[in-house]
């Protein structure tokens, strides 16, 4: 369950392992940790790093049926809670089901806000909402800069009608996977858009057919996911289209 990414030299007060998936029946789902928004800060008491993933994951294994207790920062509630996760067999794969990776807490705002929709363009017919829905990543990609969605973009438009190859020249090659799950987008130049919306509080997939979005889009710190009120411990679910 463990990947890892690498996030150069940027600096930040919090780090730590940020939950990217959480699946339906898991024990992670069951103790509440929310995709996203939730970051393991510390494991019974050690704190965690990008080089003690391989230790992380050999100690959640010798830790099967017993409680771990986790440390986890969320940037949908700005707090700190304590989560006791028991690693044990399930219907899925591993004992946590879940997918994690350490990344800098300061790369969660590197989102896009979609503010309005062209009519009948490509984000509306897509069934993107405008003022509710946020572009959290695509084409299997977390955001790890604030171009990061352009430079996407303008890669594929460049090789439209081309064969998109996952090389140093790509912007995607270098990037995170959101998870190996992720629904095939038929057109090779199209954008799998993995999108947050903030009514229903809920995560899903939108595909593009086309590397154009037809949308206007809002960052910064007018356009970030509003901060929650209350506390939520339950998980944020990942919505599927139908």
């Amino acid at each position: 369950f463990f990947e890892h990414d690498a996030m150069g030299n940027q600096s930040s007060s919090i780090q730590g392992y940020q939950i990217i998936r959480v699946f339906k029946g898991s024990p992670a789902e069951k103790c509440g940790l929310s995709p996203f928004f939730d970051f393991i800060i510390m494991f019974d008491d050690m704190t965690v790093s990008d080089m003690n993933g391989a230790f992380f994951s050999k100690y959640i294994d010798r830790s099967k049926g017993q409680v771990i207790r986790l440390q986890v920062y969320s940037t949908k509630t700005n707090s700190y809670r304590v989560v006791n996760l028991t690693p044990c067999q399930w219907e899925g794969k591993g004992l946590i089901g879940c997918t994690i990776r350490f990344r800098n807490i300061e790369t969660s705002a590197f989102i896009w806000h979609i503010l309005s929709t062209q009519s009948h363009g490509k984000g509306e017919e897509a069934g993107l909402i405008a003022n509710e829905d946020y572009l959290v990543g695509v084409d299997d990609v977390l955001f790890d800069s604030k171009d990061h969605f352009h430079r996407i973009r303008e890669f594929k438009i460049k090789h439209l009608g081309s064969s998109v190859q996952k090389d140093e020249a790509n912007p995607i090659a270098r990037s995170s996977l959101i998870s190996t799950d992720a629904p095939t987008n038929p057109s090779p130049n199209g954008l799998t858009l993995f999108v947050y919306n903030k009514k229903r509080d809920t995560f899903r997939y939108v595909l593009l057919h086309a590397p154009y979005l037809e949308a206007e889009l809002g960052q910064g710190e007018l356009h970030r996911i509003p901060v929650s009120e209350k506390v939520d411990c339950s998980s944020t679910p990942i919505e599927r289209s139908s």
